[in-house]
């Protein structure tokens, strides 16, 4: 696709990543939508982490009846997200990377309108982000749009953006424009972690300033069935073990002010509540972990009790109790 583009200064190469896993009823609408992208000095990597559906022979066949001067890489067997994407990166040769999972969608003019923007901000900026429409399975539009849906903004976040992210993320990943100089920065995804954009966004924001775009760019298609959506959405120890290590490793990215260390150690509080309210085996780790990081009566309590084999639900009575205790005789009422 590079050398469609024709102009007398060539623009900056854009390396877009679509990767795919058993999305072959979108897969082929995504490609699409890259394709007919106006700004056309792009590398097109395409990845499919070992899919068991069609999805392989689909973009083999889109690929061939395009003609697309693609890199398409096809694991035989199953990496996960984080590897899948670190597999692609190391190919891509961008001065930009543009990422998208096989069931969303860009829409027109996402990548002119993006590489204009950055290119008139400084080297400061490493990601130019943008909200998009979210639509169901089928494709119809749902009422909300994505940033709307997770987070409210008078004002979408700009610049040293850390603190924000902290409290939660509300960055559609497929909206993005990331500089690949902050891969060299950062590193790679982190492979241990079962999702892969909030970390990443994470320790970019720690180096970098993000920029958002007003021009809406993509469609995120909400896919019940998705892994993704699957293991964020339900009740499961995996997403918590990742945004308890995403939290760990926030304490070492950089020097913390008062209030950002207090949003991590309530973030890890609560992420180690969690697991101890849902039985989780190996919650003792980390709420041993939590004591560490925040001594607090509260997380020393619940590490004692559940050493203890006593479940969360008779601790959190014993907690009411001793709250209203302390209450009676004009104490602080919290453990």
């Amino acid at each position: 696709m590079a050398d469609q583009f024709q102009s007398s200064e060539t623009p900056p190469l854009v390396t877009v990543i679509a990767a795919c896993y058993n999305q072959s009823r979108f897969v082929v609408e995504c490609l699409e939508s890259i394709w007919q992208q106006s700004y056309r000095n792009i590398e097109l990597i395409i990845t499919d982490d070992c899919s068991q559906d069609d999805s392989v022979a689909l973009i083999q066949k889109w690929l061939d009846s395009n003609g697309a001067d693609a890199i398409f890489i096809a694991h035989e067997k199953n990496l996960g997200f984080c590897a899948t994407l670190n597999d692609a990166l190391r190919r891509a040769t961008g001065e930009f990377v543009s990422i998208i999972s096989a069931d969303d969608v860009y829409l027109a003019g996402k990548l002119a309108d993006q590489v204009a923007l950055i290119e008139q901000l400084p080297a400061k900026v490493g990601v130019v982000y943008s909200d998009c429409w979210q639509m169901d399975v089928d494709g119809k539009a749902l009422p909300q749009k994505f940033i709307e849906a997770h987070r409210k903004f008078e004002r979408m976040p700009e610049g040293d953006i850390f603190s924000t992210l902290l409290e939660k993320n509300f960055i559609p990943a497929m909206t993005s424009l990331v500089r690949r100089q902050c891969y060299e920065t950062v590193g790679f995804y982190d492979e241990e972690l079962c999702y892969e954009d909030f970390d990443m966004w994470l320790r970019i924001s720690a180096h970098y300033h993000f920029a958002f775009s007003p021009f809406i760019s993509a469609r995120y298609r909400i896919v019940p069935s998705s892994i993704t959506r699957t293991l964020l959405h339900t009740v499961n120890a995996e997403p918590l073990r990742s945004n308890f290590r995403i939290y760990e490793k926030c304490l070492s990215a950089r020097s913390m002010n008062r209030d950002q260390r207090r949003i991590i150690t309530d973030q890890l509080e609560s992420i180690a509540e969690q697991m101890y309210a849902l039985n989780q085996s190996g919650r003792n780790y980390y709420l041993l972990m939590l004591s560490w990081y925040a001594p607090r009566p509260y997380t020393l309590g619940m590490l004692l009790f559940s050493l203890a084999r006593v479940p969360f639900a008779r601790f959190s009575s014993f907690v009411s109790w001793y709250g209203s205790i302390r209450r009676r005789t004009g104490a602080v009422a919290r453990l």
